[in-house]
């Protein structure tokens, strides 16, 4: 519109310099021939002020006044709108999440905003745009985990952490298991194993830490009941009834009468039956019966006793080492023609001393013998053929006090 009105006005002016008579080839209009009464056009940006009946002119055209070109319009008039050059364009600055392409010039928009790009919430972030870092809500906070033998607090989203772990609670080892954690199960090492105590009559093979068993048991082992005792396990020693009858042996004049299973013995022995003084039950020779004999060796002298209970004497002889002896007395003895004889390989001669000694007194039971004026003997059975003799004698032939006697036939 702006174009079309400058060029009327151009027009007008033309036709009213030809009507004032200018030709157009003078650089200044000739004055009229009759004065005219100017009506003059206002100044324009490209042309003076222009009398509207005779063209004439006065001053100069105002120039325009140009606007600055912008991002749509050239360099513009703002009087006329005449331009010049042509529009700047817009300077985009792209679109963001919350806004579209903006020119920075004169802020006009294109499209619209991009929009935000969340990554969701975290536990210590809240919902945030990828592209401008904007936020919306709050953080998710930590979903913890409790903490465990081997591991602290843990968050189950993120994994983060807080404090250090519990460690294990652990339970000693058993004959089964291993030294366990009694909160996780977690094992160390392996179980110790059973201590075995063997099976017993009554209970079977058991452990003696846990009480474990394994088989059975092994059952009474039962000895017969005695006289003494009841039916009793030889094992465990444990009785069942009562005891049994005592099987009796009859008292004999050399023993009691005894249980033959437990040896208890009751009563009292059985008188010995005699016969030419020896027992008839039991072999048993008769103090103060027959002749008995005592052979004693002390050191190179043999001594032979015989006491002859029948006849009430005592016979001594004395013996010497032949091999031991003086020479010259061993010759006297020899020519005297005394008895030689061997014992234990030995040889001894007579040497004297020879005696017979008579009973002055002896006591009922042949225990307590009287010699004489020489002295007393003790006698003591030791065997049922042997009696042991202490003698306390004046007699110088009686040196030995304690000889033992063995009953002798066919002296």
């Amino acid at each position: 519109m702006r174009k079309i009105f400058v060029l009327l006005l151009v027009l007008s002016l033309a036709f009213g310099l030809y009507a004032c008579g200018g030709n157009g080839d003078n650089k200044e209009t000739e004055p009229p021939t009759t004065e005219c009464s100017h009506t003059y056009n206002e100044a324009s940006c490209t042309a003076p002020k222009i009398c509207t009946k005779c063209g004439v002119t006065e001053g100069s055209a105002n120039g325009h006044d140009w606007a600055d070109a912008t991002c749509t319009a050239p360099k513009t008039c703002k009087t006329c709108n005449a331009t010049e050059g042509s529009a700047n364009g817009h300077d985009w600055a792209d679109a963001t999440c919350t806004a579209p392409k903006t020119c920075k010039t004169c802020n006009a928009t294109e499209g619209s905003a991009d929009g935000h790009d969340w990554a969701d919430a975290t536990c210590t972030t809240p919902k945030t745009c990828k592209t401008c870092n904007a936020t919306e809500g709050s953080a998710d906070g930590h979903d913890w985990a409790d903490a465990t033998c081997t591991a602290p607090k843990t968050c189950k989203t993120c994994n983060a952490t807080e404090g250090s772990a519990d460690g294990h609670d652990w339970a000693d080892a058993t004959c089964t298991a291993p030294k366990t954690c009694k909160t996780c199960n977690a094992t160390e090492g392996s179980a110790d194993g059973h201590d075995w105590a063997d099976a017993t009559c009554t209970a079977p093979k058991t452990c003696k830490t846990c009480n474990a068993t394994e088989g059975s048991a092994n059952g009474h082992s039962w000895n017969d009941a005695t006289c003494t005792t009841p039916e009793t396990c030889g094992v465990c020693g444990i009785t069942n009834g009562s005891v049994a009858d005592h099987k009796w042996k009859e008292a004999t004049c050399t023993t009691l009468r005894i249980c033959e299973s437990c040896g208890t013995t009751e009563g009292e022995y059985l008188a010995h039956s005699y016969e030419n003084g020896k027992c008839l039950t039991c072999d048993r020779r008769q103090l103060g019966v027959g002749k008995w004999k005592s052979i004693n060796l002390d050191g190179n002298h043999l001594s032979i006793t015989i006491i002859d209970f029948s006849s009430g004497s005592v016979f001594y002889r004395g013996y010497g080492r032949v091999d031991t002896m003086d020479p010259t007395r061993l010759a006297s003895l020899i020519q005297s023609n005394c008895e030689i004889i061997t014992y234990l390989g030995v040889d001894y001669i007579n040497y004297g001393g020879d005696g017979d000694y008579c009973f002055s007194e002896i006591s009922e039971d042949a225990v307590t013998v009287r010699f004489g004026t020489w002295g007393s003997a003790t006698m003591a059975r030791i065997a049922p053929d042997q009696i042991k003799v202490t003698a306390v004698m004046d007699n110088p032939f009686f040196v030995k006090t304690d000889w033992v006697f063995t009953y002798e036939t066919g002296l």
